[in-house]
Formats: structure tokens, C-alpha cells, sequence
């Protein structure tokens, strides 16, 4: 199933949430980063819009932004700044080692309003007194 971002944006708006932080991993996944903007997101793209991220067309092996965002980053309590960063790092050592051209150049967006959000949950969540709830993940 192929959802675009302004079908994502509909499905969460028509679910009625408004904090949102969403992580695309797909070819031209930085697409997604305008039409979802809004003061209460936080996006992230393995990839510019005009460009190819791993796992598309020749770029292999697919995940490697994921597995640097979220199991090297947020997996081991690194902020979403300092996982995004570790990812973009991973992405870009890999693109110059193998030659990869042009690069992804991974993207992110913060909302003002979700920045503060943010910052709020990392403190509530040294408590331990922070909760989430996903969507289920959409393979195409």
C-alpha cells in the first residue's frame, strides 16, 4: 500500500492526534517533510525529497539510517537531536566509503511547540513517568 503525505496527514488528523512525531524511511522520504509541518510535529526523513535513501534503487542495505536512529540512538537514551545526528553521520560515512552519489542527506523538522513537548517528556521520562502510543507501522 503506497501512502502519501497528504494521506498520512489525513489519517492523523481524522485520529485526532495532535502531537506527533513521525519517522519516514522510504525512497524520497524527505517528501513527507512539508506537507506534515505544523508547530506540534517532529519529522524525520532518511532522505532529501529529490534524493534516494538506502535501500532504494542501488543504495544498499536498507535500514541503515533506522538501525543508527533508533537502535544506536534512541536505544541506548541518546536524545531524538543526538540519534538524528548519529543517523545522518552513519548515512553520510557510508555514502562516502561506497562511493553513493548524491547523497541522502537525511532531514528533520521540530515544531516550536513540539521542541517544548520535547524537552518536557526528557525530563519526565528520567522519572520514568513518561507514556506513548504509536500507529502501526505502513509497509508499501
Amino acid at each position: 500500500m503506497d501512502l502519501s503525505p497528504a494521506g498520512l496527514k489525513q489519517l492523523l488528523d481524522d485520529a485526532d492526534i495532535k502531537w506527533r512525531i513521525i519517522v519516514v524511511s522510504a525512497c524520497y522520504s524527505g517528501g513527507f517533510l512539508d506537507p506534515l509541518q505544523d508547530e506540534y510535529t517532529l519529522i524525520v526523513t532518511d532522505a532529501r525529497a529529490d534524493r534516494e535513501s538506502f535501500g532504494c534503487g542501488a543504495r544498499t542495505p536498507a535500514g541503515l539510517f533506522g538501525g543508527a536512529f533508533f537502535g544506536d540512538g534512541l536505544g541506548k537514551g541518546e536524545s531524538i537531536d543526538a540519534a538524528f545526528a548519529r543517523a545522518q553521520a552513519a548515512v553520510a560515512e557510508r555514502e562516502r566509503s561506497q562511493g553513493y552519489t548524491p547523497a541522502a542527506e537525511p532531514q528533520m523538522f521540530v515544531g516550536e511547540a513540539m521542541a517544548q513537548k520535547v524537552k518536557t517528556l526528557r525530563k519526565r521520562g528520567a522519572s520514568g513517568a513518561t507514556a506513548h502510543r504509536a500507529l502501526p507501522a505502513i509497509r508499501g
